[in-house]
């Protein structure tokens, strides 16, 4: 958005969601060491009233430099036997055509894992489509944006006031975006009737009345960059308060 200093990171990509998308009622009958090949998925289901509450797992078996873990055909039907058997070996075959699948890579790898994804970075998620609460936070980093817009602080880490010192003078100090408190922040302004006003202007709405969240409606929108030094802290520090809570309890 227009005076934010947020870069919206590619959205991955599995290729097929059907075959890597799984529900949480069928994630809760796989044994631990299934389970940890999955993350929770960031989508329009998972974004309501401001809280991330993933109800679907995305399949993942990369590491942190994105290279696949699982790398033969007999060490994916020991490591997911129920997942393998009650939904992999089906779509071996469409998996195995698809065009987007690069090259060398097995028939069960994602089209686009993304990188960033691997390095699991905090970062606010952006429902493709909805209205006012759908916008939150990944603290943790741990959820996946199968379809969701996600973004990062493009300055990272940026300068904030800190206390003064003995001199009584104002000090800056480089602070990380994700301890900052402004994700949070930010939480409450996407997440305001009045920001709700401006995605009425600038995003085309679907018959059901949810706007289009893309990148380039998003984009036109101006919204103020809160880490300028001379906005007013104690604004800033309520705005913190108030998205915190959203993420907690909800709009």
């Amino acid at each position: 958005v227009t005076g934010v200093q947020t870069c919206a990171l590619p959205i991955l990509g599995t290729g097929s969601n059907e075959s890597f998308v799984i529900h949480d009622r069928f994630w809760k009958t796989l044994l631990p060491d299934e389970q940890a090949y999955f993350r929770p998925a960031a989508n329009n289901i998972a974004i309501e009233d401001g809280r991330l509450r993933p109800v679907e797992w995305v399949f993942y078996p990369y590491d942190a430099n994105c290279d696949i873990t699982i790398t033969d055909i007999s060490h994916l039907k020991i490591s997911l036997p129920k997942y393998y058997n009650a939904i992999l070996r089906h779509k071996e075959h469409a998996l195995a055509g698809r065009a987007d699948l690069g090259g060398g890579s097995p028939w069960w790898a994602l089209s686009r894992p993304r990188g960033h994804e691997a390095k699991r970075l905090p970062k606010l998620l952006v429902a493709q489509f909805g209205r006012r609460g759908s916008f939150t936070y990944d603290e943790t980093g741990e959820v996946a944006a199968v379809n969701a817009s996600a973004l990062v602080w493009r300055r990272d880490p940026l300068m904030m006031p800190d206390e003064a010192g003995e001199d009584d003078q104002s000090h800056e100090i480089e602070v990380p975006f994700d301890r900052s408190g402004l994700p949070q922040a930010y939480v409450a302004l996407f997440n305001s009737r009045v920001f709700e006003t401006l995605l009425d202007h600038f995003c085309p709405r679907l018959l059901g009345g949810q706007y289009v969240l893309q990148k380039r409606y998003l984009v036109h929108i101006p919204t103020p960059d809160l880490s300028e030094p001379a906005l007013p802290r104690d604004e800033i520090t309520a705005l913190v308060g108030l998205g915190a809570r959203v993420l907690t309890e909800g709009l």
